[in-house]
């Protein structure tokens, strides 16, 4: 299975897959598995910048792999804009919208200032 991935990853992954095989020996097919799922969910170009920042991290492991493309995916994904409402016209009969407020002479803060 490793050398089916490799062949996918044209063989720019061989370090990362063997050392997924010297650490995790006893589950390295389940981490090769994911590997495969994942370049099958988003593509080997997507994977191989995957396993580029897992092995500049120094991370050998097909999960944080996997978390990584997904935050990328959600991250790059365009969000679609909440609609916004925008009324024809404001509703300026409506009492609450006619307030007024207290005016004080400037005097006033001079001498809150002079303390």
């Amino acid at each position: 299975m490793q050398a089916d991935l490799g062949d996918q990853l044209l063989g720019k992954a061989e370090d990362f897959l063997q050392t997924i095989r010297a650490e995790k020996s006893r589950y390295a097919r389940d981490h090769f598995k994911i590997i495969q799922t994942m370049i099958d969910q988003y593509g080997v170009e997507a994977v191989l910048k995957g396993i580029g920042f897992c092995s500049y991290s120094r991370i050998f492991s097909a999960n944080t792999l996997k978390d990584y493309l997904n935050h990328e995916a959600e991250t790059s994904a365009p969000k679609a804009a909440a609609p916004v409402f925008i009324p024809d016209r404001l509703p300026v009969d409506d009492p609450k919208y006619h307030v007024t407020t207290q005016k004080r002479s400037l005097e006033i803060y001079a001498k809150v200032g002079a303390r």
